[in-house]
């Protein structure tokens, strides 16, 4: 039996991953590893073990005792941070990662540093600037002049975390201010760029040594605590339907091969379209996969397996595949497993009270 190891278990994320990676390869074992024990516990791997930090000296070396105890021949980090340490140290690792190259993986972790990127390959994107002192604030918002709102955000986080629209310079100086007086950041962490106003996507793509092997795109419709977040939304739906947008594809494509001339792993990336209705890219998670995993893998090619199968060694399946569907929505909760559902199985799913004339 093969084993893999999963690390972020128990979380969200991992424990979809986990599901997903079941349905298409039920002969795989799973190991799954976590930084919080309290989310371990809800972990759904064959197997589970707790790991330090990923940002601790100690991390790699308890990586590679978990590696070495269980056999495990494919490590899938499924967070941001241990994509970064697994990545960085990839050459140390007791066995093989499916990850994009280092500079690749740096690159999208860093935001400003992708919009650097992908202006030169002229991708559409929302005008950026970075924020060096909070002295800058007053001239770039006088350089956004017109625009009736900004966006502040952190370059190297997930999840919106540190995101606001703001109307002015004093509204985003009180922001930045309270993040790094009472949450630790630092306000170079920061950056300010036209708001996009428009319909958020996600795109999902797996590569293999340069070539696409399947990219499916959703449309998120709705958010989690959306009503109570700053911006109004997050990269969280409850509610995500996926989306046969051809142009949104092809610029996807173009995205990753801006960011890495010969594609290996997973990109995952969001887009938001501005005020005329252009998607721009707002940023890549390399190497990992979405929260949101199940819309993509429970409908048509199951994208967590392949992954496996390839990580193990196995030969892409297809090539080239643009997985384009438009009926199946992602319903999801808290405390609940995502429902996937297609658009008429969902209209079967309940009657419009009144409907029926001949009723009480």
């Amino acid at each position: 039996m093969e084993t893999i190891l999963v690390t972020g278990a128990g979380g969200g994320g991992g424990n979809n991953l986990i599901t997903d990676i079941r349905l298409g390869a039920p002969d795989v074992r799973i190991i799954g590893a976590n930084m919080d024990p309290h989310v371990l516990g809800k972990s759904v791997a064959d197997v589970n073990y707790l790991l330090p930090p990923a940002t601790s000296k100690d991390y790699i070396q308890a990586l590679n005792w978990v590696i070495r105890k269980e056999r495990v021949q494919l490590s899938i980090p499924d967070n941001d941070r241990e994509v970064r340490a697994q990545s960085e140290n990839r050459e140390h690792l007791a066995c093989p990662v499916f990850l994009p190259p280092k500079e690749s993986v740096r690159i999208c972790q860093d935001k400003f540093l992708l919009y650097e990127a992908l202006r030169k390959a002229d991708i559409p994107m929302a005008e950026t600037m970075p924020v060096t002192t909070l002295e800058d604030l007053g001239k770039i918002f006088a350089h956004f002049n017109g625009h009736d709102r900004l966006w502040v955000r952190m370059r190297r986080t997930s999840g919106s975390r540190g995101s606001i629209p703001v109307p002015s310079a004093d509204y985003a100086r009180w922001w930045i201010s309270y993040w790094c007086e009472m949450r630790g950041a630092r306000v170079d962490d920061f950056t300010v760029s036209e708001y996009l106003p428009g319909r958020d996507f996600a795109f999902q793509s797996t590569w293999f040594q340069g070539r696409l092997v399947v990219a499916k795109l959703c449309e998120r419709l709705s958010y989690f605590f959306g009503q109570n977040m700053p911006s109004g939304s997050s990269s969280t739906p409850a509610v995500a339907k996926r989306s046969a947008d051809l142009a949104i594809f092809e610029i996807g494509l173009k995205t990753v091969k801006a960011v890495d001339a010969a594609p290996h792993g997973n990109y995952c990336m969001d887009f938001r379209c501005n005020k005329d209705g252009v998607p721009c890219v707002t940023e890549i998670n390399s190497g990992r996969f979405f929260m949101i995993t199940p819309i993509f893998d429970r409908a048509g090619l199951n994208m967590a397996s392949t992954f496996v199968r390839m990580g193990l060694g196995g030969k892409p399946p297809v090539w080239d595949l643009l997985e384009r569907m438009d009926n199946v929505y992602m319903l999801r909760d808290l405390d609940t497993e995502p429902t996937i559902i297609t658009e008429e199985g969902l209209a079967g799913r309940f009657q419009k009270a009144g409907d029926d004339a001949s009723g009480p």
